[in-house]
């Protein structure tokens, strides 16, 4: 994040990145007349806005851990998988590392001020992957792995 032209961390304190933690991963629905697919995205943006904004450390690691029991514990993964598979992506990315060609075209998109659809590649990458690898959900893990196998770079989509 930028202020006056000078780069500067967002660093929430741990109170709030617990509070809305705790506000995701609750069962308690957020609106009687919302959708079930609606309130797992509006839930799931929350806990990849922390992952995507906190620097790497403890809070961040608990960030990935709630994404991730989210995941695993929301009916969403055989309800509907699309909606699942479009926040676990989100996740995935950001624990892909870029190479130069990837860096040029992030920069060059940044400079536009166009936005990324599937998240951008975190400064904790390798911490975020182990904690996927880890996951004791069987889809989360096994594609984890195969993503290392095939060691997949974080891509940069290109807009319509």
């Amino acid at each position: 994040m930028y202020r006056n032209g000078q780069p500067t961390a967002v660093a929430p304190d741990s109170s709030d990145v617990d509070d809305v933690i705790q506000y995701a991963v609750s069962l308690q629905p957020s609106a009687a007349d919302e959708c079930a697919v609606c309130e797992f995205e509006s839930k799931g943006a929350l806990l990849d806005a922390l992952v995507q904004l906190l620097q790497p450390g403890s809070e961040l690691e608990k960030a990935v851990y709630a994404e991730v029991d989210f995941l695993s514990l929301d009916d969403m993964q055989t309800n509907n998988p699309v909606a699942w598979l479009h926040l676990f992506k989100k996740l995935i990315n950001a624990s892909r590392t870029m190479n130069d060609q990837t860096r040029n075209a992030l920069t060059a998109r940044a400079m536009k001020g166009t936005l990324l659809p599937l998240g951008s590649p975190s400064a904790a990458a390798a911490e975020i992957r182990e904690i996927l690898r880890r996951s004791s959900d069987p889809i989360i893990s096994a594609y984890t792995l195969a993503d290392d196998l095939l060691h997949t770079p974080y891509r940069a989509y290109e807009p319509y």
